[in-house]
């Protein structure tokens, strides 16, 4: 058995992909509307850009993508596109992991459609 797809997509991007219409959207599920009418079931989801305020990244979150179930454990304080972890503050980008939504036999077809959406929408 193949692995699932998983894909981060930004808050903005999904926006723009539903107002030009290569996307519908409808409880929390995304489907492509080109192609391979392709699902993705969406969680929110951060991804660490950067340090702003600390001495290092101990917790190895830079370039990471997590929900917040991933990081509770670290108490962290969530505002806007910062998360403060302890004395450390994370500029983050807000936006969902979209696993894939469908059966296992689709996942040669996934592939080649995420790098698709990935390279050029």
């Amino acid at each position: 058995m193949k692995a699932r797809k998983r894909i981060f997509i930004p808050q903005d991007k999904l926006e723009a992909w539903v107002h030009e219409g290569k996307i519908s959207m409808s409880d929390n599920v995304i489907t492509t509307l080109t192609g391979n009418r392709v699902s993705y079931r969406l969680i929110p989801a951060f991804k660490f850009v950067k340090l702003t305020s600390g001495d290092s990244d101990t917790e190895k979150l830079i370039g990471a993508v997590k929900t917040k179930d991933d990081i509770k454990h670290l108490k962290p304080d969530i505002f806007m596109d910062s998360i403060i972890i302890g004395d450390k503050a994370y500029e983050v980008e807000m936006g969902y992991i979209g696993n894939l939504a469908g059966d296992d036999k689709e996942l040669d077809d996934i592939a080649l459609l995420s790098k698709y959406i990935l390279e050029n929408i």
